[in-house]
């Protein structure tokens, strides 16, 4: 069994690497992904967020806002109704007040009128989304954690008290081991390529009789949805030269260690809290050439602005 979380991976202006035994720079294929592949739908998805925020957190306050200029107007038409004695119109008038400027939230920050805050309220409207990824990315690594004890241990961890999300997702992978009883072989290694400068941190190699023969290449997704860009992911993966573990990074006689042999498949386990799938992956040369051209895409988003930086020298006239 091989596993390694641990290898040495650093991450830099929003970029990761991985640094190998040699002291070698790789690039991170997910990193690669994701600055070689467009993703258009983000833009929408994040106005989605950010609309949704705002009006959580600006309904709330508005409508209570609503209620007490009612009581007001009711107060100021009928100034013998009981309501007058209860609270006279400054008073009402003053809660409301409160309401508006009380507390940190994005409706008292933006009734202060000072620009600071606006700002803040601005910032907390426009990056809402970053805490949806945010929270899905933490839940994403917590089940890998999770899978990877089972892969180590054999036994399933129990599921989380205080997470229905990860919890359902737990069950599943239960179910999908009673289906298919994979054979796992490897949780979490770490390979790379040399010849095209890219490492990555692949999730597990399992053999799955009742898929096919040989030793299949495996990725986790907990997600809404897998992307077409695993395909890529899973054959850079596939096409790594070596692996280094967290405390044998070469062999006896210093060379690096070869990827076990594959069987030319992968497949991507998609967890959601109420279903899986199962779902096949292409990894051959196509996709590993797309992931290629991935990769220099993202060089080109890195460096590119070199291009228009070259010197050149004025001749002086003579």
């Amino acid at each position: 069994m091989v596993s390694q979380k641990s290898q040495q991976v650093t991450s830099t202006s929003g970029s990761r690497h991985y640094i190998d035994a040699d002291g070698e720079r790789y690039d991170s294929v997910t990193t690669i992904i994701g600055g070689g592949i467009p993703k258009p739908f983000l833009m929408p998805w994040s106005n989605k967020i950010a609309g949704e925020f705002a009006i959580e957190q600006l309904g709330g306050a508005i409508r209570a806002m609503k209620n007490t200029y009612d009581e007001i107007i009711e107060v100021v038409d009928d100034p013998e109704a009981q309501l007058f004695a209860q609270a006279p119109v400054v008073t009402r008038m003053r809660d409301g007040l409160e309401k508006l400027t009380d507390g940190d939230s994005v409706l008292s920050l933006v009734a202060s009128g000072q620009k600071g805050k606006t700002e803040t309220a601005r910032k907390r409207i426009s990056t809402a989304s970053n805490l949806v990824r945010d929270a899905a990315a933490a839940r994403g690594s917590f089940v890998h954690d999770l899978i990877e004890q089972y892969v180590l241990t054999g036994n399933v961890p129990d599921a989380p008290d205080d997470d229905e999300e990860a919890a359902g997702m737990l069950k599943q992978f239960e179910l999908f081991l009673n289906q298919f009883e994979p054979e796992f072989t490897a949780s979490e290694m770490v390979v790379f390529n040399s010849e095209h400068r890219y490492a990555g941190t692949l999730d597990f190699l399992a053999n799955i009789p009742k898929l096919g023969d040989g030793t299949f290449i495996g990725d986790v997704k907990t997600g809404n949805r897998v992307y077409p860009e695993t395909s890529l992911q899973l054959a850079a993966y596939a096409h790594a030269e070596f692996y280094e573990t967290e405390k044998v990074k070469r062999t006896t006689d210093g060379a690096t260690m070869p990827i076990p042999e594959l069987n030319g498949q992968a497949v991507v386990l998609h967890l959601r809290p109420d279903y899986y799938e199962l779902i096949p992956a292409a990894i051959g040369e196509d996709q590993f050439r797309m992931f290629r051209m991935a990769h220099q895409i993202y060089w080109f988003t890195r460096h590119g602005k070199e291009w228009l930086e070259t010197p050149y020298t004025i001749e002086e006239a003579r």
